[in-house]
């Protein structure tokens, strides 16, 4: 066994992977208890993607009570349910999805809740799968109905039944197809007469003065400044001449 052990740590040091599985499977044969062997062939079966292997070696570790991760729990169920292992894979879902809802929970590592859902839908699968199976094999028969021994048969009557009554038409629907049309709603009240507003009168602008416009006001100085100039005088009109006198 040594020899073998020997073999594959050497083969997995060169990264050989797949010899590295060939001999630590050989190791493990002589000897299934050798945890070293059976966790290189788990990782080299791993990283060879053989799915035959992981689930074989998975499925010693998780008897052994070794698999605390809840990664391995996820590999190993889906593995078994590919297998058809139903009854492995509905165990391997159970206890996973447990230990998730549980208070103190003892596997280590998370999950997605995507696989947490494929878990979900793998454990009902099985559940369904193992129920059909256990109804197939063990069908439920329907208790015979017996007729009770106190009642006693009845006897025949020679009496004729009344005839029933003929049953009586119903009158025609007094209401009229087309529903009447509604009258409009009258208020007791007139309404107010509306108050027309006076028109404003028309402004006329006043007529220019024949004097011409006079002069513009004084402007206001500003604020703070000079006062404004004082307007000049105006000049003062011509004086006509005297007339001549006229020839004697």
């Amino acid at each position: 066994m040594e020899k073998y052990a020997g073999l594959a740590r050497q083969a997995f040091r060169a990264y050989r992977c797949e010899e590295a599985l060939e001999w630590s499977l050989k190791a493990l044969e002589l000897e299934p208890d050798n945890q070293e062997m059976r966790f290189l062939a788990l990782e080299c079966a791993i990283l060879q993607e053989d799915e035959d292997a992981i689930l074989a070696l998975l499925g010693e570790i998780y008897r052994d009570g070794l698999l605390t991760v809840r990664e391995g729990f996820f590999i190993l169920g889906r593995l078994a349910l590919a297998a058809q292992d139903y009854v492995l894979a509905e165990e391997v879902f159970r206890a996973l999805l447990g230990d998730y809802h549980s208070v103190e929970p003892r596997l280590k590592g998370r999950l997605s809740k995507a696989k947490l859902k494929e878990a979900q839908q793998g454990l009902l699968y099985c559940q369904l799968v193992l129920g059909q199976t256990q109804f197939a094999l063990k069908p439920v028969q329907a208790p015979a109905r017996q007729r009770s021994a106190a009642a006693p048969a009845a006897a025949p009557s020679n009496k004729t039944k009344p005839a029933r009554a003929a049953p009586v038409p119903r009158a025609a629907d007094p209401r009229p197809d087309a529903p009447a049309p509604r009258k409009p709603k009258v208020s007791g009240k007139a309404p107010a007469p509306r108050e027309e507003k006076p028109k404003p009168a028309k402004r006329h602008r006043a007529a220019p003065s024949p004097a011409g416009p006079g002069p513009p006001p004084p402007k206001q100085g500003r604020r703070g400044g000079r006062p404004p100039r004082a307007a000049a005088p105006a000049p003062p009109p011509p004086v006509a001449p005297p007339p001549e006198p006229l020839p004697g």
